[in-house]
């Protein structure tokens, strides 16, 4: 079965809220356009399982912590565990793609294996975020994903292993090093970046300070302003607003409450700044994205 979504949704650290697949098979198979997402494209998030994300048209960015890699189209990434990225649609495309999003533990098997020990686990544990195999040259890989993809297509008895077959072969490459890697900071400062995402994610109703997300993660506010620009590219107050202009997105179009209500939900001072902060991230006011969400809504029901 293919899944279309049209939206991530996360706990409060940024991990991805639900699992993917069944829980005698983790593994899931999706398909769609990065356009369709809330927001124009996939939010930053993160999941302990490998994502194997195929770009079918046009060119979208990827934003690790530590790089951003334009993809385009046919090109190949897998995504490692517990890195966190967003995928957003460039040049005006819709960004269709496909992806596989699968628990480690389905092609590490028996956790005292060797191939969990000498292959998986090392992987999960490398400095790497992603691998890139471009489409000139992925033609083994790109076979390989097909092969895992028409598995959960058909879903026919066996598909479990023709999927994870696939999968495998493509992981195996990651391992061998011979591909495009991007490479992790330092551990402890994405853990740090962690723990103040989940408090950004958490306390964004409130009126937050730069000391107060440091706090959070145990760090000062010099050390916080460097994880954030190094990791992220950004301050910690653009963060903030980027998780509050989220939240207000997610209830604008599926909420019945005024503005001037999500405005203070969201944690701003009043309707206007957070009209004028919400139309330069969004390129619209709130009004008009609420009626546009609602439209297209009318319209996918009318079809």
């Amino acid at each position: 079965m293919i899944a279309r979504p049209n939206v991530i949704e996360s706990f409060a650290n940024g991990r991805e809220r639900h699992a993917h697949g069944t829980g005698e098979f983790p593994c899931g198979a999706f398909a769609g356009a990065l356009s369709d997402f809330l927001g124009g494209g996939v939010e930053r998030h993160w999941h302990p399982d490998f994502e194997f994300f195929v770009l079918g048209e046009g060119s979208a960015m990827l934003v690790l912590t530590d790089r951003e890699l334009r993809l385009g189209a046919g090109d190949l990434v897998l995504i490692n565990s517990n890195a966190i990225h967003s995928i957003a649609p460039l040049d005006g495309c819709a960004g269709r793609f496909r992806s596989i999003v699968c628990a480690t533990s389905v092609l590490a098997g028996d956790a005292g294996g060797v191939i969990s020990k000498r292959c998986i686990g090392p992987l999960c544990r490398s400095g790497d975020t992603a691998w890139l195999f471009p489409a000139a040259t992925n033609a083994i890989e790109m076979a390989s994903f097909e092969t895992s993809f028409s598995a959960f297509e058909d879903e026919s008895p066996g598909y479990e292993l023709r999927a994870r077959s696939g999968l495998s072969a493509i992981v195996s490459r990651a391992c061998l090093g011979d591909v495009v890697s991007a490479r992790r900071r330092s551990s402890s400062q994405e853990r740090a970046l962690r723990l103040m995402l989940e408090f950004i994610s958490s306390a964004y109703g409130r009126h937050l300070t730069a000391e107060d997300i440091a706090a959070a993660g145990g760090v000062s506010v010099r050390e916080c302003q460097r994880i954030f620009s190094a990791l992220l590219g950004q301050t910690p107050g653009e963060a903030l607003l980027e998780r509050r202009v989220s939240v207000a997105r997610g209830l604008l179009a599926y909420s019945d409450e005024s503005i001037a209500s999500i405005a203070l939900a969201c944690g701003f001072s009043d309707q206007a700044y957070f009209s004028k902060r919400f139309k330069r991230i969004c390129g619209c006011s709130p009004r008009e994205y609420r009626c546009g969400m609602r439209s297209g809504v009318e319209n996918a029901k009318s079809r």
